[in-house]
C-alpha cells in the first residue's frame, strides 16, 4: 500500500529521526485533534486505540513499518470521515526529540462549512514551464544528497547561511561546490524561477524554486511573492515560503513582510502550515512595526494553538501569548489565558 504524500513526507521525517537515536523506542504522549469539534483528541485514542496503538508502534523505532501505520491510519480515517463531510483531512506523525522522545498524532480537518475560510487557496497552476539552466534538476540533486547524508546520522545544523535560507549547511565538502551553481544560477535566471513559482503545474518544482531564490539574496522582490505563495494550494509550497520567512525574519524582522497573510496561516489546514507561520509570528512579534496588528488579529487562533499537546504548534504561540501580554501563565493555563484575551477585547472596543 502506498502512503499519501504526507505520510510519505512524514516518513522521511521519521527515519531522519530514529536514525539520529538509533535504537531508542520513540512513545506516544498524545492524539491531537485540529479543525473541528465533532471529535477530540482523547475520544480518538480511545475509540480507535488498537489503530492508534498500531501507529505508534510503527513510528517508534527504526526501520519504521510504513505499510502497517498507513492501514491503520486508512481505518482511523474512514470511520472519522463517515461522521461529517471534510473538506479536507489528514493523519500526521511528528517527533519530540530526546529526552523527551516522544510521538504525537495530529488529525487535521477541515468542515466543509469553514473550507473558504481556511483554505483560501490560489487554483492549481495549469502551465509547463522549462527548467531555466537545469536549476531546478540540480536542486533536486543537491536535495536528495542532503536526505541522505541526513539518513546516515550526520547532523546538519546551519550556524551560519551565506544567503536567504540554506536547507543544510554549504561548508559541508558534499555541499560546497552547489553553492556558486545556485548563487549564479538564480540570479541568472531569477525572472524565469519566479515565473515558476506563479504558474508552474508541478508543485515540486514551485517548491524548489522558492528556496532557489533564496540565493538571489533579494528579500525585498522576494518578499511579496512568499506572501503570494502562502496561498499556493500545494502544502510543500507553502511549507517552503514559510521556511524561507522564518529566517529572513531571524535576520531582520522589520522589513516589509505580509504579516496579514501569515496571520491567516496560522488556521491553515495542515499542522506544517500552522506552525511555519507561528514560529515567523513569534519572532516578528518583537518588532514594533508588527505587534498591535498580531496583538488584534492572531490572539484567537493562537488560543486554539495553545490547547494542542503537538509541540511544534503549541510552543510558539504559548511564546507569542506571553511576549504580546506580558504574562507569565502557565502554558496549560487555558483559564487564565482566555480571561486574559476576554480583558483585552474589552480594551480594544
Amino acid at each position: 500500500m502506498k502512503l499519501s504524500g504526507s505520510v510519505a513526507a512524514l516518513f522521511v521525517a521519521v527515519l531522519i529521526h530514529t536514525v539520529a537515536i538509533g535504537q531508542q523506542s520513540a512513545v506516544l504522549r498524545s492524539v491531537d485533534v485540529y479543525g473541528t469539534n465533532l471529535f477530540s483528541g482523547d475520544e480518538v485514542a480511545r475509540e480507535y486505540k488498537a489503530d492508534v496503538d498500531a501507529i505508534a508502534a510503527a513510528f517508534a523505532t527504526f526501520p519504521s513499518n510504513s505499510e502497517l501505520a498507513g492501514r491503520s491510519m486508512q481505518r482511523i480515517e474512514s470511520a472519522l470521515k463517515s461522521r461529517a463531510e471534510f473538506a479536507y483531512f489528514n493523519i500526521g506523525v511528528t517527533f519530540s526529540p530526546p529526552p523527551d522522545n516522544g510521538l504525537y498524532l495530529m488529525i487535521d480537518v477541515v468542515e466543509k462549512k469553514d473550507a473558504a475560510r481556511r483554505m483560501p487557496f490560489h487554483a492549481e497552476p495549469a502551465k509547463e514551464q522549462t527548467d531555466p539552466g537545469g536549476l531546478i534538476a540540480k536542486w533536486a540533486e543537491y536535495q536528495e544528497k542532503v536526505f541522505q547524508l541526513m539518513f546516515s546520522g550526520t547532523p546538519l545544523l546551519v550556524t551560519k547561511c551565506p544567503v536567504l535560507h540554506c536547507l543544510a549547511p554549504f561548508d559541508i565538502p558534499e555541499f560546497a561546490p552547489y553553492l556558486p551553481i545556485f548563487n549564479s544560477g538564480a540570479r541568472l535566471h531569477e525572472k524565469d524561477l519566479y515565473e515558476i513559482v506563479k504558474s508552474d503545474k508541478n508543485s515540486d518544482h514551485r517548491a524548489m524554486a522558492l528556496f532557489l531564490l533564496a540565493h538571489t539574496n533579494n528579500a525585498k522582490k522576494l518578499l511579496p511573492v512568499l506572501g503570494f505563495a502562502i496561498h499556493d494550494p500545494s502544502d510543500n509550497v507553502r511549507n517552503n515560503a514559510m521556511r524561507v520567512m522564518m529566517t529572513i525574519a531571524q535576520s531582520d524582522p522589520n522589513r516589509e513582510y505580509p504579516v496579514k497573510e501569515v496571520i491567516t496561516a496560522l488556521e491553515f489546514p495542515s499542522a506544517d502550515d500552522r506552525n511555519k507561520s507561528a514560529y515567523v509570528l513569534a519572532t516578528l512579534v518583537k518588532s514594533r512595526r508588527y505587534r498591535d496588528t498580531i496583538n488584534q488579529q492572531a490572539v484567537p487562533a493562537l488560543l486554539k494553538l495553545l490547547r494542542l499537546r503537538q509541540a511544534n504548534n503549541h510552543d510558539p504561540a504559548y511564546e507569542i501569548l506571553k511576549d504580546l501580554s506580558g504574562e507569565n501563565f502557565g502554558d496549560r493555563d487555558y483559564t487564565a489565558w482566555e480571561s486574559w484575551a476576554a480583558k483585552r477585547r474589552t480594551v480594544h472596543r
